[in-house]
């Protein structure tokens, strides 16, 4: 195979020692196709274009630009094994396994040399010392994967046919997408199916250094999908899974879907799928607007922050969640402590004095008849006490005093008099007071 610098001087371009000229489309296609005597649409077909409307597409699948990997020369040994050829699917990164000897793609020799473009003279030896790829022995994906991983490497698949059944055996909320946006979509789900992967875009991490556990996520997914749990993630968004977990483990799920890959332009309902996601959680730039942290949830309801943390965790108080980094912290719901610090109470001896030194229990029994309204919020009762709502004094006093201005003052008693007389007696006072 001729040096690169010796096709783009015999094609008259500029060489400037980037092994990605000719993939990223810097040297012009029908030079090249006159050196390498082939097709120029064999050119853009092998190396990808953009369309009129900005989409690129590599081997008649629509994908990111950086989802071609033009530096890494990542192989199979077994595969190169069975033919000395390097295959243009290994140069997907989102394709983290070869499907035809199901081997993760790998990219350094035993030796630990990085394997690139730069300075390969036989795609069958290391660059760095020589030794035969071939020769390596990789653990091969399990066989129970293979089925799930054969659909998702059919997605990617330059055949049409291929990429076409592959869609049909998807649920049909899937399979209305085009075979790169079912992909984005799978990637998408793919941190929340595998809490070891935090998101795949751009995470060298994930498709170079773990391509078994990517496949394992993408596995899972995919029968997922197939087995009507999460078609399009409305199990992970609308409760916990099947299988019993922690409820903090299954909104890390939550949070690593919503901060992931990051969502293309997709049809509905799957757009509407994220949506609610992003509603039942603060995300970010969002979560001012639905969450508040301890601190200022102390400094409103002059409360320690230990209290709150509690009343979380017991469910007195609502528990609203946010995302930073990828992960999920446990905040509050910013509505409900809102109300809470604007909601203004008396506590029962309180509110007899304001009523005319009514005792501790009439005032109880005119609240549990209805004519006062207590506070109800169980955080209230819980660091309070029973309290009643401000203001209820005033319109008790008000219903009195309508009913008692058609009477002459002798056949009035006062309200301190009845509950004095009856006592703890409640059922007297329900008879009284409510008709």
């Amino acid at each position: 195979m001729p040096h690169l610098a010796s096709i783009l001087r015999e094609a008259g371009q500029a060489y400037r020692n980037r092994t990605v000229d000719i993939l990223r489309g810097d040297a012009s296609a029908e030079a090249i196709a006159s050196v390498l005597g082939i097709p120029i649409a064999e050119v853009v077909y092998r190396r990808g274009h953009t369309d009129a409307q900005g989409r690129f597409t590599y081997r008649d699948v629509e994908m990111r630009p950086t989802d071609v990997s033009t530096r890494e020369r990542r192989f199979a040994p077994g595969s190169l094994r069975e033919k000395p050829i390097h295959r243009s699917a290994w140069m997907i990164k989102l394709l983290p396994f070869c499907p035809i000897s199901w081997e993760p793609l790998i990219y350094r020799c035993t030796c630990g040399a990085h394997q690139d473009w730069t300075a390969v003279r036989d795609i069958l030896r290391c660059s760095g010392c020589g030794t035969l790829l071939t020769d390596m022995i990789v653990d091969k994906i399990p066989a129970r994967w293979r089925p799930y991983l054969q659909i998702y490497a059919d997605l990617l698949s330059p055949d049409s046919a291929s990429r076409a059944a592959a869609l049909r055996r998807l649920p049909e909320d899937v399979a209305v997408l085009s075979p790169g946006q079912a992909v984005e979509l799978i990637l998408t789900l793919v941190p929340s199916a595998e809490l070891g992967i935090r998101r795949t875009a751009r995470d060298l991490s994930v498709w170079r250094e773990r391509p078994m556990l990517l496949s394992k996520a993408i596995a899972k997914v995919v029968e997922g999908m197939l087995a009507g749990e999460a078609a399009t993630a409305r199990l992970l968004l609308g409760g916990r899974p099947k299988h019993v977990e922690p409820r903090s483990r299954h909104l890390s799920r939550l949070a690593k879907l919503l901060t992931g890959r990051g969502r293309i332009d997709l049809p509905e309902p799957i757009t509407d799928i994220f949506d609610e996601a992003e509603q039942a959680i603060s995300v970010p730039g969002k979560g001012e607007e639905t969450s508040i942290d301890f601190m200022e949830a102390e400094l409103l309801l002059k409360r320690p922050r230990a209290t709150l943390r509690a009343a979380r965790r017991d469910g007195t108080l609502r528990t609203a969640f946010r995302i930073r980094r990828g992960e999920v912290f446990p905040a509050l719901d910013r509505a409900e402590i809102e109300r809470l610090a604007s909601e203004k109470t008396l506590g029962l001896a309180k509110m007899g004095r304001a009523l005319g030194q009514i005792p501790l229990y009439g005032v109880a029994q005119l609240a549990d008849v209805g004519l006062l309204r207590y506070a109800e919020h169980p955080f209230t009762w819980k660091t309070k006490g029973v309290r009643i709502l401000q203001g209820e004094e005033k319109r008790l006093l008000a219903t009195l005093g309508e009913g008692s201005s058609k009477l002459q003052e002798d056949d009035t008693v006062t309200l301190y008099s009845v509950l004095r007389g009856i006592g703890g007696n409640r059922p007297i006072v329900t008879a009284m007071v409510v008709p």
